[in-house]
């Protein structure tokens, strides 16, 4: 990708930036554009053979939706960390972000194309900043420093359209 290519993304990355920031009001969701569903997480479930893992999601009214998670991932959720382990990079970022007196408040798993994806909201003094990080990122943040995790209707629309059954007993 050229020089040209590279402003025309910043150009785009910053428009979505500015319209995502008028859906989110001081962190709350209730001012998102889409209808939002607050997810728990029920489970992570890791393949014995490859170490790969799913993420089970779960809203009130029993709605799934299931996260994909590298062997890495599923096993940094699986399990407690203890004295003395290496630091994941959630740990480091959401340390960053204290420390510059920032504060996640929730986080939106939501469809942008044909890809799930998840929005961050950070709070500074009266801001509202919007990043955009994988899903995985999303439950590792929320697992980590226990920020509210949602979904729009079109991301646990994209789980029921998918032909595997979310709690089936495989993991692939």
């Amino acid at each position: 990708m050229g020089v040209k290519g590279n402003a025309n993304l910043r150009s785009e990355l910053r428009n979505t930036t500015t319209k995502l920031r008028c859906r989110f009001d001081a962190g709350t969701v209730r001012r998102y554009a889409r209808p939002v569903k607050r997810l728990q997480l029920t489970r992570v479930r890791v393949c014995d053979r490859c170490g790969r893992g799913r993420a089970d999601l779960a809203t009130d009214d029993g709605t799934t939706l299931t996260i994909p998670l590298d062997p890495a991932r599923a096993a940094e959720l699986a399990t407690r960390p203890k004295p003395g382990d290496l630091q994941p990079l959630s740990a480091i970022v959401l340390t960053g972000l204290t420390a510059a007196g920032a504060v996640p408040t929730d986080l939106v798993l939501d469809v942008a194309g044909q890809a799930l994806r998840a929005l961050l909201s950070v709070a500074r003094g009266d801001k509202t900043d919007i990043v955009v990080c994988t899903p995985q990122e999303a439950v590792s943040l929320a697992v980590r420093a226990g920020i509210k995790l949602y979904a729009t209707d079109d991301a646990l629309a994209r789980q029921r359209a998918r032909s595997t059954p979310p709690h089936s007993e495989t993991l692939h």
